[in-house]
């Protein structure tokens, strides 16, 4: 799903990944594991994946969501964009590369 933001910088959130592992001092007051773990409990379908308690948690495992690949094509118009629930460069050894190229069409490594 994408939607208008509230975060002052962006436009528009969209997450075809949520989840991720934390890695670094900087990942101790990450507000999207926080979120993911309400977002769980509400019964929010993209974050019913658990991670692992010593790097991720409840509803913030890596999950990809190939349903919303296709949600920036049908834009009107560009937009700033944010991946708001997941870092997408972080933790690549548990992505799928496939899928990676399918989130950025185009791009080569």
């Amino acid at each position: 799903m994408s939607g208008a933001s509230r975060i002052e910088w962006t436009q528009v959130t969209w997450n075809p990944v949520t989840g991720c592992d934390r890695i670094s001092p900087g990942c101790d007051h990450c507000y999207a594991l926080t979120l993911a773990a309400r977002l769980k409990a509400m019964g929010q379908a993209n974050y019913q994946t658990d991670g692992q308690p010593p790097t991720s948690g409840p509803g913030f495992g890596v999950a990809t969501h190939p349903d919303i690949l296709g949600a920036p094509l049908r834009w009107r118009r560009s937009r700033l964009v944010v991946n708001s629930m997941s870092d997408l460069s972080v933790g690549g050894r548990d992505r799928d590369a496939a899928f990676r190229s399918a989130v950025f069409p185009g791009q080569t490594r």
